[in-house]
């Protein structure tokens, strides 16, 4: 009897467990919702470097809308392309007291071509959702990873990018192989604190707190000279099959030159064709039209 009680016990903590409310707007802080119009409830970062072709990045941020003026903070779009794929992509809607109301389904998602008008052609896609909530306010709860075929870049940090959107946690952080740690530039940062990683790995943190931004003003300089941020770049990468270096200026240059290597050259095949289709031509002119045409 003492067991069955116990079990019943149990299940009970676990159903209640359950239905526990999460991000009620209630929690915020009144100083954070002051002169705002959306407060990030808590927001994670990561970077995770595997080796000179491949990294990952990872985010998962909830964030409080408060009116409709943040209503954009509720589209979702993440871009993909033969060198970036998403490994994942999450949501979840809470409404102002914590009760979950949406969660994100495979047939809410939106997979479209990101064609910019003007290129010949483009790989670019795109999937998007719109998670807006016709009662405000309410909380979006978001995760997505995506999986990069190359090390030639990083996502920049910003610690902010709205000067209407308070922050009350934030936590930023590089994962490495020892051999292949970044280099990266602070402005108005704190250097991080290191954390040593099994299997040879480090990894780097930033944490932050209750962060208020201030107000951007007209004229002001570049964001990447206003807003504390951090820029990261690798020593050694690779991109598309081509290793290089970029710790040096004349080290990626000499990695472009690679790039550019024999392509100002036709092949023969090309030449030949070339005559062939102008044979008849009778002035430059008539051969510029002629290959614009072909």
């Amino acid at each position: 009897m003492r067991l069955l009680f116990l079990y019943f016990l149990l299940v009970t903590i676990h159903v209640c467990g359950a239905d526990e409310p999460k991000y009620p707007v209630s929690q915020i802080p009144e100083e954070m919702k002051k002169g705002t119009y959306a407060v990030i409830r808590h927001k994670e970062v990561r970077l995770d470097i595997q080796s000179k072709s491949s990294s990952s990045y990872y985010v998962k941020q909830a964030i409080t809308i408060l009116n409709s003026k943040a209503k954009n903070y509720a589209h979702v779009s993440i871009g993909y392309d033969k060198l970036r794929s998403i490994k994942l992509l999450k949501a979840i809607v809470y409404d102002a007291t914590g009760k979950e109301v949406k969660k994100l389904k495979q047939s809410d998602i939106k997979d479209e071509s990101e064609y910019d008008g003007f290129s010949l052609l483009s790989d670019n896609r795109s999937k998007s959702a719109d998670l807006s909530q016709p009662t405000y306010p309410y909380t979006i709860e978001i995760e997505f990873e995506i999986l990069f075929k190359y090390l030639y870049s990083a996502p920049d940090f910003f610690l902010y990018r709205d000067d209407e959107v308070s922050t009350q946690s934030l936590i930023y952080s590089i994962n490495y192989p020892d051999e292949l740690k970044p280099r990266y530039k602070l402005y108005k940062v704190e250097t991080p604190t290191m954390e040593k990683l099994p299997e040879g790995r480090s990894k780097m943190i930033w944490k932050f707190e209750n962060i208020v931004p201030g107000k951007f003003e007209k004229y002001s300089p570049d964001f990447e000279k206003s807003v504390p941020n951090v820029c990261v770049s690798p020593v050694e990468f690779e991109f598309g099959g081509y290793p290089g270096r970029m710790d040096t200026w004349k080290d990626f240059g000499l990695w472009q030159a690679k790039l550019n290597e024999g392509r100002g050259l036709l092949p023969e095949e090309a030449k030949q064709r070339v005559k062939e289709l102008t044979r008849e031509a009778r002035s430059r002119e008539d051969k510029v039209r002629i290959l614009y045409e072909y």
